[in-house]
């Protein structure tokens, strides 16, 4: 990451703080009042992302007031000559004078192998990527902004190269057994649940057809959403489930596989599901507690999710409840979320007592996945950190991701 400071002088002249690969930066304005200013910059030496901050006196003027930007800004930047940053001040911060130097404008030019924290997709674009430094940054007022439960997705960088934890609980056995896991890298994963517009988008559909004639069906998130094939009919009826549930699945073709596909296509990302390791991971953000907030017991879990005993035996729009240290949402309940790992077999232990970036069981005789966190049918003390379920891969009874 590398950051260059300037400021606007009455006679508009430039004073540059020298940062690598950001070099020749100009600032014009469109008026005396600047209604609309132009930042003109080079970037050599190699490709990254370029994101930009206002302030005055050495203090950011805040994220909500610089909003209308476009150009050479929030994405990936190509490395030459001639990039430019257009920002439409009277729209973002109207009865502001841009005439001194008082005002300044920072330029950050993250390396593409350290980006921003937070990622957001346009799922009304394709290959439409965006980068912020932070979920307070992101246009319209931050990310409890409905746009990003249903029209763009946004992820959230989550510290975990370098880092040790605790997974498990106290106690706990199989595959609650207390163990360390290190991770080599940091991983981006979703700030909301999937939610049913968000699906729509992505595969033309919608899941959970019994909840599609609710008021706020765009913002729930998606359920019983199977693992699957890819939407492999033949295998889905072959499995014993009910037959309204087998025909739904069947003629929509949806699953985690099947969305996930079209998301990657659609991106140009590789997006996958998280290991159980790396959700743990998480949904805890540095408490080892059972729940997020640092509680031991489930005397808050009101406060942090929807579960059986205040969801009133159904999942609730996203983002409604306290988010934890990372700033993700419905980590504990609303609905249940599916991780790449096997669910763990009584006679096979794949934990040791220190694990490097685990996946967990690689295999379950009765093709049970495994899915966290509780859900809305769960009890309050079963939405912990270290709960899990297992269900066959073509049912994804009350799961989502």
């Amino acid at each position: 990451m590398r950051n260059i400071l300037f400021a606007i002088s009455c006679g508009l002249a430039v004073c540059a703080f020298a940062a690598p690969g950001i070099s020749n930066v100009s600032v014009t304005r469109s008026s005396a009042f600047a209604k609309k200013v132009t930042v003109g910059y080079d970037l050599a030496i190699e490709d990254a992302i370029v994101t930009l901050d206002v302030l005055t006196n050495g203090v950011s003027i805040g994220a909500a007031n610089v909003v209308s930007v476009s150009g050479d800004v929030n994405r990936k930047i190509v490395k030459g000559v001639g990039k430019s940053i257009v920002w439409h001040s009277y729209q973002d911060w109207p009865d502001h004078a841009i005439t001194n130097e008082v005002v300044q404008f920072k330029l950050t030019a993250w390396a593409l192998d350290n980006p921003p924290d937070v990622m957001v997709v346009d799922l009304t674009s394709k290959s439409n990527i965006a980068f912020y430094a932070s979920l307070d940054s992101m246009p319209g007022g931050g990310v409890t902004n409905d746009i990003y439960k249903t029209d763009k997705l946004v992820m959230r960088r989550i510290p975990a190269g370098g880092s040790v934890f605790t997974m498990g609980e106290a106690g706990g056995t199989g595959s609650k057994f207390p163990h360390f896991v290190a991770f080599t890298n940091d991983f981006y994963l979703g700030v909301y649940e999937l939610t049913q517009k968000q699906l729509f988008n992505v595969m033309g559909v919608r899941g959970s057809d019994n909840f599609a004639d609710r008021i706020d069906s765009d913002v729930l998130p998606c359920n019983s959403l199977p693992w699957g094939n890819g939407g492999d009919v033949l295998s889905i009826r072959s499995w014993g489930q009910n037959a309204q549930t087998q025909g739904r699945v069947a003629k929509l073709g949806l699953s985690y596989k099947s969305v996930l596909r079209n998301l990657c296509f659609f991106s140009g990302i590789a997006f996958d599901l998280p290991t159980g390791a790396q959700w743990e991971f998480a949904c805890r953000a540095g408490t080892n507690t059972k729940f997020n907030d640092g509680s031991a017991t489930s005397s808050t879990m009101d406060e942090l999710g929807w579960h059986s005993g205040n969801a009133g035996g159904a999942p609730h729009p996203v983002g409604k409840k306290k988010p934890n240290a990372f700033g993700l949402y419905d980590m504990h309940g609303n609905v249940m979320e599916w991780v790449l790992d096997w669910e763990y077999s009584a006679d096979k232990n794949p934990y040791t007592s220190y694990d490097i970036n685990p996946t967990g069981p690689t295999s379950n005789a009765n093709y049970n996945k495994e899915r966290r966190g509780g859900g809305y049918a769960q009890t309050a003390d079963n939405c912990n950190s270290t709960y899990r379920s297992g269900t066959h891969v073509y049912t994804g009874y009350k799961a989502g991701f």
